[in-house]
């Protein structure tokens, strides 16, 4: 009887490479999340800042702020719905 030895090939698994998307996925909501909570911080500032400057005369510094307080409301919904694509 001979024996043929087994091939190395029949056993080994093929390890295929993992799609790096969840890495990336992950790294992406992290940021999108820091970048959120730092556009609230602007948010909430502008808001104080705001009516702050309310009481005083100058219409024009309140009409700012509230111009950066929308922008930056819309650039968290725009964040939020770019994270929500990618999950």
């Amino acid at each position: 009887m001979i024996r043929i030895p087994r091939s190395d090939l029949a056993t080994t698994r093929i390890a295929r490479p993992r799609p790096p998307r969840k890495e990336a996925d992950a790294g992406l909501q992290h940021l999108g999340h820091e970048l959120a909570n730092q556009l609230m911080i602007i948010n909430l500032s502008c808001g104080k800042m705001r009516r702050y400057f309310a009481k005083s005369a100058d219409t024009a510094i309140v009409a700012e702020f509230d111009r950066i307080q929308r922008t930056v409301g819309e650039c968290v919904q725009i964040l939020h719905r770019s994270t929500n694509k990618t999950r």
